[in-house]
């Protein structure tokens, strides 16, 4: 058999097998085959959304769906509702990162990231500030929101998440400069790196901020300038 051949067998054993273990290698193995099992997404998803399903096998069909690639946007529904309301926080986890491995591709996800990012749960914000960072153009007017969150940690890792993005986020320069005066200074320095990534295209930002009646704000901006100059 070649492997067209038995990826069909594999995504039926992941799907319907009675033996758990022979569905977590079935699933295993398709994770492993890649963009060429893209076909087994419904499978990989209907494994990682069962609750009556092992935890192990969640988890590895949840990894599986992150090796398939583009493929697997379909998923992206699926591993939102994971990311949020997992009572397993390895699982919420996992589909957390494998939504961020999707990227634009699972552009629906980004109000479950978002929500995630500015929530209660700590490892869970970062991790979705690391997905929200490979999203592209599509996360920034959701991330420029979040650093005007109550919630310190939110606004550092949406700092954290428009500087993993660089140049793409060039629209959220306004928003990183009116950061530079935020009250916690983690903030303001992250700002202050996030801008100084974007080069010469902050230029207009950092010097008005340079201008800012707040002391803190006017430093940081004129550090942020002589690193781009």
């Amino acid at each position: 058999l070649n492997l067209p051949e038995i990826l069909p067998i594999l995504a039926e054993a992941a799907r319907e097998s009675d033996d758990p273990l022979v569905r977590v290698n079935a699933v295993t193995a398709l994770g492993a085959a890649g963009p060429q099992a893209a076909g087994a997404a419904p499978a990989l998803t209907a494994a990682a959304a069962d609750p009556r399903a092992e935890p192990l096998l969640r988890l590895r069909a949840v990894e599986a769906l992150g090796q398939l690639g583009p493929g697997a946007r379909s998923a992206a529904p699926a591993l939102a509702d994971l990311a949020r309301n997992a009572d397993d926080p390895r699982l919420s986890a996992r589909a957390i990162e494998t939504l961020g491995r999707l990227g634009p591709g699972a552009r629906g996800a980004l109000p479950a990231l978002l929500a995630i990012l500015d929530g209660t749960r700590p490892y869970a914000g970062f991790l979705a500030a690391e997905a929200l960072g490979k999203f592209g153009p599509a996360a920034v007017p959701g991330l420029t929101r979040a650093l005007r969150s109550p919630n310190p940690m939110t606004r550092f890792h949406a700092a954290g998440a428009l500087f993993d993005l660089g140049p793409t986020a060039r629209t959220a320069a306004p928003a990183l400069a009116r950061a530079l005066a935020d009250p916690d200074p983690q903030v303001g320095l992250k700002a202050a790196e996030a801008l100084a990534r974007r080069g010469k295209a902050a230029g207009a930002a950092l010097r008005q901020a340079a201008q800012s009646a707040d002391p803190v704000a006017r430093e940081r901006a004129r550090s942020a300038l002589k690193r781009i100059r």
